[in-house]
């Protein structure tokens, strides 16, 4: 079966919404996709190449653990879109698109399944103010169309597809797949993630994988790939971070609920610190909440903030949620009840290189002693 390629042009309003048509899964959550293509409208996307019967190795390996295993008959081949931020003629030869590579913003590959569409991608990210948005984890990648090679640097991203892997296989795919590109460290797919966390503790059937992973099954899984892995959890971060303990003090007086809130939002501030630490080290962070996990890898910054420490002049982190999309916030207060910020976050899972010994705050106190 050969690879076709179809360039379209995505000039109009009339385009885009011919792209949504052919784009939507048939079921599932399409709030990622929209927000994939709501990335690449603020890019100024004017062309789509549309490589069909493309073989990727991330849904060759869901196909392997699961799907040629169904009782429905699901095609090998997926759909690999390629954006550019210019106009290329639809009669253009495929050949010619390297005159366009440094207009090239990436690739979004589409499962032929009928949930959770999207697969691997590779998409820069969008930044409109350059001084106050960081992306601080981004490797270099390479997306090879007939031979030719069209560099991007971005965070690599994927949706659950709620059989080979959940929120959280998602999440260690994210990181994995960045650790690899980014420090040399050899590739994971998405059933041998699977296989990882589930080969210890498999807490019921390996597959279909729709009930996700527990923290025990994700440090499993992070050990297995040969990642040392730090935990801070909210109940027992009493002696990390305790600069913030002046600023968000816990008033013993006070009576038991307010307490209760002050202490909250202290241990809140302390998560968020010490997140911003390995984030801005270009070490990707894993957010759990009581039912989700998804990967911090940048943060907003606020200068106008009149700030006693750092932190509270991060409203915002930049994460991939394979349940929103690439590039999204997630403010660490909130009031809305319902929003999801780092109030609901539970617990961190910190990934570095195996030879890095020493934790962010240990680092961090002897740089500050040796600096004062």
């Amino acid at each position: 079966m050969n690879k076709t390629y179809a360039i379209r042009k995505l000039s109009d309003q009339a385009a885009w919404k011919d792209l949504e048509s052919r784009l939507f899964p048939y079921g599932g959550s399409i709030k990622p996709l929209k927000a994939l293509l709501a990335i690449l409208y603020k890019h100024g996307a004017r062309t789509v190449v549309i490589e069909d019967n493309y073989v990727d190795k991330d849904y060759q390996d869901e196909f392997s653990a699961f799907y040629s295993r169904a009782f429905r008959v699901y095609p090998q081949r997926c759909t690999r879109l390629h954006f550019f931020a210019e106009d290329i003629p639809e009669n253009t030869s495929v050949l010619d698109l390297v005159k366009s590579r440094d207009q090239y913003l990436g690739f979004v590959v589409l499962r032929p399944t009928d949930l959770q569409k999207i697969g691997r991608t590779i998409l820069r990210p969008f930044i409109r103010h350059p001084h106050a948005e960081f992306v601080c984890c981004k490797a270099r990648f390479s997306a090879h169309i007939v031979g030719e090679s069209f560099i991007i640097d971005a965070m690599p991203f994927i949706q659950q597809d709620t059989q080979v892997g959940a929120c959280a296989q998602a999440s260690l795919w994210m990181l994995a797949r960045y650790m690899s590109q980014r420090f040399g460290y050899r590739e994971f797919l998405p059933g041998e993630i699977n296989h990882l966390a589930k080969s210890t503790r498999a807490l019921g059937r390996p597959l279909p994988a729709e009930w996700g992973l527990d923290l025990g099954q994700m440090l499993d899984a992070l050990a297995g790939m040969g990642y040392s892995a730090v935990v801070y959890a909210r109940q027992n971060i009493e002696q990390c971070s305790v600069h913030i303990d002046k600023i968000f003090p816990v008033d013993p007086a006070a009576p038991q609920d307010q307490q209760w809130r002050q202490k909250h939002m202290q241990q809140t501030a302390k998560l968020a610190d010490i997140t911003y630490r390995y984030v801005e080290s270009g070490l990707p962070v894993i957010l759990c909440t009581a039912n989700h996990a998804l990967v911090a890898i940048g943060h907003v910054y606020d200068y106008a903030v009149t700030a006693r420490l750092a932190i509270e002049r991060i409203p915002a982190f930049i994460v991939n949620n394979d349940a929103e999309g690439p590039y999204e916030r997630i403010p660490i207060g909130s009031n809305n009840p319902d929003e999801l910020s780092f109030l609901r976050i539970n617990e961190i899972v910190v990934v570095v290189p195996p030879e890095v010994t020493l934790r962010g705050e240990e680092a961090e106190a002897m740089a500050s002693e040796h600096i004062h």
